[in-house]
């Protein structure tokens, strides 16, 4: 469910400072179970279940309440910020993949799946 409304300037400020101590996380999606709202604005009481990088889709946009064009707006969101931040990184010495370490990368990530499976 979509609950982005509840977002507040106390809650940023303490997934910001969670997400400040993950090194080289710029972007993604925190899964979590908390008991009340007012205990996770304030950083009590919530676990972190799974942490989602930059790959994980905004799941708000599956709320029944939003269209499609909603959801294909908010992925275009997402990708702009990804795009963003690797500019940023790039801009600051982080060099992109070339296209043997991605396809490297994209063979790995497979065996690790059919091994998950």
């Amino acid at each position: 469910m979509d609950i982005s409304e509840k977002i507040s300037p106390k809650l940023t400020a303490t997934f910001n400072e969670i997400c400040l101590q993950i090194p080289h996380f710029y972007y993604g999606r925190l899964d979590i179970k908390y008991n009340t709202w007012e205990e996770l604005e304030a950083g009590k009481n919530f676990s972190i279940i799974e942490l989602n990088a930059s790959a994980s889709e905004p799941t708000h946009i599956y709320d029944p309440k939003h269209s499609l064009f909603f959801a294909w707006r908010e992925i275009t969101k997402h990708w702009d910020y990804l795009c963003t931040i690797s500019i940023m990184n790039r801009n600051n010495g982080v060099k992109y993949l070339s296209l043997s370490e991605t396809k490297a990368m994209m063979r790995e990530h497979n065996q690790l799946l059919a091994k998950l499976r």
